[in-house]
């Protein structure tokens, strides 16, 4: 007896002992400057050679630092079965085979495309696909009754996520970090109103609320930090952070080659100038004002007056003043014509790209801009209810269920995309769980459920 209680206590302190290791990539990338450092020594770039590289085996050696947690789980869910083996190669080839697609992905790719859609079909449906059917292993860690659950597979998809999506192929404005600044605070409060005031009108309208539960405080405080650590931020990071964020990604580099063909075919030698962009010509290095460009065009026999010829200076060794201030305008007119036609740099977020909306009045913070952002919002939150329904219960409510999901994931997508965090919309979606399941006692089932009971998990 003294034997089982001491194998029982072993197991559990080598549950919790991988547990840790399975967070530990999970709260490093939220680190300041963590996803940037490591991005920067992924992509590589040889000084003496002028060219970019990229160092594969890096994600390899992540894959396996993400593997390890998941086989310490396995291996004390199961200590003496060589099922372990089986189970271990399984994950770690859903770990593997989404880095290395993107491995082989070519930088100069459009974002959404096919080879991006199928990195996030390998990192996602596997784990909606094993609410049904359990097709991989998962071991769940409980904290306490009526907690939420760690599971293992949950936060494996999210480390993998997170190496593929901040490192391999750097997602921009992903937002997986705690800077807030004043406009998120407005935008935080008005995004949790808009998904009350929705899911509550479905509550109230289809009868599923009919009273509230006092929770006490410590324990309404930690269970609500825990729902935001292992549901909500998990689910934000990869149907904001990642899908909708590929959605915004599609739709402005649409936007940005349509104006990008359209002014350089509006200026090109012998088109029509194009009304309202003639302030950019003296801009354009190289590029002769229309004046010029018409005078050709009539040909030499034009009764015009030649411009007199300036005193030729040998192009090879120009005036060192006149060589700085060349570089110094060249330099000049590139900002200007990326202001002009509001081309975002690297590491710009939502709110500096709309800066003139936004600094108009407070107001104009609560509002997205585009037309082609609110549809991007709107597509995401219905792939977010697609995915997070459970439809094998469409006879028994969950019609209600997948309108609480919708709406609460177009309140999250609007908080997400004016904040360019999905820590700022991880919030909204916490705040609405915690309150609905354990304050208003609303009876949901969500594919990624993190108290689902299944034959892996252990308490």
């Amino acid at each position: 007896k003294r034997k089982d209680m001491g194998e029982e206590e072993g197991e559990a302190a080598l549950r919790w002992i991988g547990a840790g290791f399975l967070l530990a990539p999970y709260a490093f990338f939220v680190l300041p400057y963590a996803g940037y450092y490591f991005e920067e020594f992924y992509h590589g770039e040889d000084f003496l050679e002028l060219t970019k590289f990229r160092r594969q085996w890096v994600p390899i050696l992540a894959s396996l630092i993400i593997l390890a947690p998941c086989i310490i789980l396995l291996v004390s869910e199961d200590l003496h079965s060589t099922a372990v083996v089986w189970k271990t190669f399984a994950v770690y080839a859903w770990i593997l085979l989404p880095m290395l697609v993107t491995m082989w992905r070519p930088l100069a790719k459009f974002p959404l495309d096919s080879i991006d859609v199928l990195t996030v079909a390998l990192i996602i449906v596997p784990i909606i696909v094993n609410f049904y059917t359990f097709v991989l292993p998962d071991v769940q860690v409980k904290i306490k009754d009526g907690w939420p659950r760690i599971s293992m597979l949950q936060i494996t998809a999210i480390n993998v996520g997170l190496v593929v999506f901040v490192g391999v192929r750097p997602l921009h404005d992903l937002g997986y970090n705690l800077d807030f600044g004043v406009r998120d605070i407005p935008r935080v409060t008005f995004g949790f109103i808009l998904a009350a005031g929705m899911t509550l009108a479905i509550g109230y309208g289809t009868g599923n609320i009919d009273g509230w539960s006092y929770v006490p405080v410590a324990e309404g405080v930690g269970k609500y930090f825990v729902y935001l650590a292992l549901v909500s931020l998990p689910q934000e990071l990869l149907f904001r952070g990642v899908i909708q964020n590929l959605l915004h990604a599609r739709f402005d580099s649409s936007v940005e080659v349509a104006k990008y063909t359209k002014f350089w075919a509006d200026h090109l030698p012998g088109q029509p100038q194009a009304v309202g962009l003639s302030e950019l010509d003296p801009m354009i290095p190289g590029m002769k004002p229309k004046a010029a460009r018409d005078t050709e065009k009539k040909g030499l026999d034009s009764d015009r007056k030649l411009p007199e010829v300036k005193e030729e200076t040998d192009p090879e060794n120009p005036p060192e003043d006149e060589h700085d201030d060349k570089h110094e305008h060249d330099h000049e007119n590139h900002k200007k014509i990326a202001e002009a036609f509001n081309v975002p740099a690297k590491y710009q977020t939502y709110d500096q790209a709309h800066a003139a909306w936004f600094d108009r009045n407070p107001l104009c913070w609560l509002w997205i801009p585009t037309l082609r952002d609110w549809v991007a919002v709107a597509l995401g939150a219905a792939i977010y209810a697609v995915a997070l329904t459970d439809h094998t219960k469409w006879g028994e409510g969950n019609a209600e269920t997948f309108g609480y999901i919708i709406c609460l994931g177009f309140a999250c997508g609007y908080t997400w995309r004016l904040t360019s965090k999905v820590t700022a919309s991880a919030i909204v979606n916490s705040l609405i769980l915690f309150i609905g399941l354990n304050v208003l006692n609303v009876d949901i089932s969500l594919s990624l459920r993190w108290n689902k009971s299944c034959s892996s998990c252990v308490p």
